[in-house]
């Protein structure tokens, strides 16, 4: 959803489930104007919802839990994401950080938090899994052989992919 409202916004609304009704991230697109993403029960129960009605519902949800904000002249849009989450056993959602070996590559960990709020866990978990292969914190380590590799670009944003 993007808007005139130039504060960021962070809140998780909680319901009658365990997962939060709705969840709301501030970002800014390109251009720098506010985009807010509406997560939460709104977007996994309508993973496969059409569009329109999908849009729909998420204008009820912020007008019900935000009455004071006035959202006529935001411009709504929906978009597709696969959740990023390891293997879990009875589908359940993980309720920690992950971090693990890379397959076939020596030295390496892959790591990322599955949602915001276990960004904290994550440090926790790498510090663990450092510790358990006796890496060490110690002076910065001489990076200039990796200078020719270049840097990669930025990628563009979901949100300027949505409000062009």
């Amino acid at each position: 959803m993007k808007h005139e409202y130039a504060e960021p916004f962070y809140s998780h609304c909680t319901g009658g489930s365990a997962a939060p009704r709705l969840t709301i991230s501030s970002h800014k697109n390109s251009s720098g104007e506010p985009v807010w993403y509406l997560g939460g029960d709104l977007a996994t129960e309508g993973a496969n919802a059409d569009p329109d009605q999908l849009i729909a519902k998420a204008q009820r949800e912020v007008a019900e839990l935000l009455p004071w904000i006035d959202f006529g002249q935001c411009q709504w849009r929906t978009l597709q994401l696969d959740r990023g989450e390891p293997l879990q056993s009875a589908l359940l959602r993980p309720d920690s950080a992950f971090v693990g070996p890379v397959e076939g590559v020596d030295n390496a960990l892959v790591a990322w938090p599955t949602k915001l709020s276990l960004s904290p866990n994550l440090a926790d978990e790498v510090d663990i899994a450092l510790q358990q292969r006796n890496v060490i914190p110690g002076p910065a380590t001489d990076l200039t052989a990796l200078e020719d590799l270049g840097r990669p670009g930025i990628a563009e944003t979901y949100w300027d992919s949505v409000f062009t």
